[in-house]
């Protein structure tokens, strides 16, 4: 699923701030695919990562980081601890963006820097088409 920045600038001129939070790696079962998004905004959200105790905790905490632009990525086994039957395990990368910190253009390709942590291990980035 290709990153829609026209999509993005829409929401960033409704909503001020708003997030992504993108399943980026699976390992095991998933409700979603990698790929699959939701974005998030003050007083709403579209898309979905697959519902249920996942998604609603990735959508309290990104609303909860919404007033400064970041990104990170974490780590969510999928099992009775989350309340989540999949039995898999989720990477998600939460990006928030506003008016100064959107993503860039250039013959076709978006391009924006995503932050890593120490430790939590390589990110697989690839190249995807507007």
């Amino acid at each position: 699923m290709a990153f829609d920045l026209n999509r993005l600038q829409t929401l960033i001129a409704r909503h001020g701030h708003v997030a992504r939070v993108v399943i980026a790696d699976v390992q095991g079962s998933s409700p979603r695919e990698v790929g699959a998004h939701i974005w998030v905004w003050q007083d709403g959200q579209s898309g979905t990562i697959g519902g249920g105790a996942l998604e609603y905790q990735a959508v309290e905490q990104v609303r909860a980081a919404l007033s400064r632009p970041a990104s990170w990525s974490a780590v969510h086994p999928l099992g009775p601890q989350l309340g989540q039957c999949c039995g898999g395990v989720v990477r998600l990368v939460y990006e928030i963006f506003d008016q100064h910190s959107c993503p860039v253009s250039r013959n076709g390709v978006v391009i924006r820097a995503i932050d890593v942590p120490t430790g939590q291990g390589a990110l697989a980035l690839s190249r995807m088409d507007q």
